[in-house]
């Protein structure tokens, strides 16, 4: 059972922090809104493993802290997503910045063409 929510734990986390890479929004209200979402996750699993209503998680909170392998798991799942992250984002930029200087080179490379005169011989000559 911990296993699941450890899992879930990691996607939260792991989501949180693509959201906060791709939007290059590493300002203190950015981190505090992450870390929000983040505490809110670990408090309402905490807060509903207190009452019999939710009894698929009631009073496992020994069971959800003790499993070493699942607590692993969670921490290679972390440091493996943060590493892919990284790495998409700077392929991301590497593959916009080569994509803008195409961009720019072929538009320095052409001729402006003049505007035409349009007639109305040229619309039924065609």
């Amino acid at each position: 059972m911990a296993g699941g929510h450890n899992v879930y734990a990691a996607c939260v986390i792991s989501c949180n922090f693509v959201i906060l890479a791709m939007q290059h929004n590493w300002t203190f209200l950015g981190e505090l809104l992450m870390a929000l979402q983040i505490g809110s996750y670990f408090g309402t699993v905490l807060i509903q493993a207190e009452f019999s209503r939710f009894f698929l998680i009631y009073q496992f909170t020994e069971e959800y802290f003790t499993n070493i392998a699942a607590w692993l798991g969670f921490f290679l799942c972390i440091v493996f997503s943060l590493l892919l992250i990284s790495l998409a984002n700077s392929e991301l930029n590497l593959c916009c910045k080569r994509c803008c200087r195409k961009r720019d080179l072929a538009a320095s490379t052409t001729v402006p063409i003049e505007p035409k005169e349009f007639t109305v011989e040229d619309e039924y000559s065609m």
